[in-house]
């Protein structure tokens, strides 16, 4: 199964969509990384549903969700697209990330609550 997110300019931490310079996906399945410059740099307007167009794209399933991650349109986007949700909190790192899941302690969620959802403009 592969998870989505976009990391800072760091590589390592797990941002919203918005800030981060590197789109990631992830293989559960073989740890496979793939990294490329986040698809919202490329764009003036919809650039958290530019980079969640690119990760239903590759396949991703569930994609990592710091708060204000997306806004309402791409929320709406990602729930059409029947993508899951991991829940992180701000500052987490891919590798704490991966630690996390190999104990069990995240789960996919399907919605996420609307104080983390960005009114969309």
């Amino acid at each position: 199964m592969l998870i989505g997110m976009v990391l800072a300019e760091d590589h390592e931490t797990i941002v919203p969509i918005v800030e981060g310079l590197i789109a990631r996906t992830y293989n559960m399945e073989n740890n496979e990384t793939v990294d490329i410059p986040n698809p919202a740099l490329t764009v003036e307007t919809g650039k958290r549903g530019t980079t969640v167009k690119w990760m239903v794209e590759q396949g991703v399933k569930i994609l990592c969700s710091p708060p204000i991650n997306l806004c309402e349109l791409s929320y709406n986007r990602a729930r059409e697209e029947e993508l899951s949700f991991y829940r992180v909190p701000p500052n987490t790192t891919f590798k704490k990330l991966i630690q996390d899941l190999e104990n069990g302690k995240l789960q996919p969620e399907n919605i996420l609550p609307m104080e983390e959802v960005e009114p969309s403009k």
